[in-house]
């Protein structure tokens, strides 16, 4: 099926979103995001890949996230009624004014001569579809061996009940609550909670179902069962500012600020030690494995052997830096600038420097739609820099106390929502990427929001409360 469908009655609020499916709803390709107000009818154009399909189905969901499912058959019909035949046997046609067929020499009027597979009535598709199609098909018979049979075709032939029948949208109209990840996500609630985690920030092990998190002064950083969140392990580290996890190489690394050392975590167990002054914020390039690790006024890279292979100059107090995987660079915030420095891996060269709010300390790369996300300490704000053109195209405001700071952030992929945490002001703010609103919040820490963790084989989120020493799950 290809084309236009026009959808002319839709129950629920605006805003829609609108996908088209095949039958078997194993492919949905969004096509409309119509926001309020909405004119009907509304134009729906097939993407190509369901050209081949006879039968597809429309996906809408509403303001209320709730699901609406109108069916689209193709009946398709031969330009003229003929009755088609095969050498050497003639069917004969006597036309009669009665409406109805009279099939002689078989057993009932409305069995076909021999069930063969060219017997079947043969659908081919119109050059018009609209979404009210009316069904007009063509009785083609070919007879076998048996005695010539006679036909009695009226004008219009009445479908056999093998053709699917035509059906409009309000008859196929079904609304139910979908948990579909749309484009108006829900948000994140809290299950459970694990004691005994005086921890500031994380990272997941999908490789081994683990969470790795860091102590920033008890000198531990802990290896835990995802499934049980029982500490399986430590290992001895000093004072954990910022961690990353490569799943191509199954390797964390965890950047100390007082003993000028970065942890090399191969799998759950410490592999080396990389000695760097002050390191702060650490990446993985993802395409070629290298690790990417900033210090005071500079940025080290090293290869998969945790050998110095470059080094380049962001700003003035490079902090953290994230990884742009789409475009194959790296985004470097430059806490003492006021800007981020964006350098092309692929070049090994700075291409850009982009100014944001004061003080940058945070970076989260959003890849479904190509945009990174930097926290501004003293601002309380986030700029949002689309990197197709880096430039900065919104900015979200936050309210924070006098003594709070937005602390971390992530992005969930392909669910339109960005993660943050205040601190001491005991929050988990979740934003809609979409709209770049604040949709929700949570203040159940009983003393500090900390580092941001997801587990993406469960679809958790962890939130680290590192002075009540809590493990916090969200579902």
């Amino acid at each position: 099926m290809a084309g236009i469908l026009t959808i002319n009655n839709i129950t629920g609020i605006p805003p829609y979103q609108i996908y088209v499916c095949d039958i078997n709803g194993n492919n949905c390709q969004l096509t409309t995001y119509d926001q309020d107000p909405v004119y009907l009818p509304i134009l729906v154009q097939i993407p190509d890949e369901f050209s081949g399909i006879d039968n597809i189905f429309v996906k809408i969901i509403d303001g209320n996230n709730c699901e609406e499912r109108q069916v689209f058959v193709c009946p398709t019909h031969t330009p003229t009624p003929s009755v088609t035949q095969t050498p050497n046997v003639t069917p004969t046609l006597t036309r009669t004014p009665t409406p109805s067929v009279t099939n002689t020499n078989t057993p009932t009027p409305t069995e076909t001569p021999t069930q063969t597979p060219t017997q079947t009535p043969t659908n081919t598709q119109t050059p018009t579809q609209t979404i009210t199609n009316t069904q007009t098909p063509t009785n083609s018979n070919t007879p076998t061996n048996t005695p010539t049979p006679t036909y009695t075709q009226t004008p219009t032939i009445t479908p056999t009940p093998s053709i699917t029948a035509t059906r409009t949208p309000t008859n196929t109209t079904t609304k139910t609550p979908t948990p579909t990840p749309s484009l108006i996500p829900t948000c994140f609630t809290l299950n459970t909670y694990a004691s005994g985690f005086d921890c500031y920030y994380g990272v997941y092990n999908s490789v081994d179902d683990k969470l790795i998190l860091s102590q920033e002064s008890s000198g531990l950083t802990y290896i835990v069962d995802a499934s049980t969140l029982t500490i399986d392990s430590t290992i001895a580290t000093t004072d954990s500012f910022k961690l990353s996890y490569n799943p191509n190489t199954n390797v964390t690394a965890v950047s100390e600020q007082t003993t000028n050392l970065v942890y090399i975590i191969s799998g759950t167990s410490t592999a080396t030690t990389i000695s760097i002054t002050n390191p702060k914020g650490l990446a993985f390039n993802t395409a070629d494995n290298n690790l990417h690790i900033t210090k005071f006024n500079q940025i080290n890279v090293y290869d998969t052997s945790f050998n110095l292979i470059d080094t380049y100059t962001g700003g003035l107090g490079e902090f953290d830096i994230a990884y742009n995987s789409i475009n194959n660079t790296m985004y470097v915030c430059n806490f003492a600038g006021s800007d981020v420095t964006v350098f092309d891996c692929t070049t090994s060269a700075v291409t850009n420097t982009i100014s944001v709010g004061t003080n940058p300390s945070r970076a989260a790369f959003n890849s479904d739609d190509n945009i990174m996300y930097i926290i501004n300490d003293a601002d309380d704000t986030v700029s949002v820099i689309d990197c197709n053109t880096d430039t900065v195209t919104d900015t979200i405001s936050f309210t924070l106390g006098a003594l709070d700071d937005l602390v971390d952030l992530y992005y969930v992929t392909g669910q339109n929502k960005l993660l943050l945490t205040d601190g001491s002001g005991q929050n988990l703010y979740q934003v809609n990427t979409v709209t770049n609103t604040i949709i929700c919040s949570d203040s159940t820490f009983p003393s500090s929001a900390r580092g941001i963790v997801y587990d993406d084989s469960r679809n958790y989120i962890y939130v680290l409360d590192n002075s009540s020493e809590r493990l916090n799950q969200y579902i």
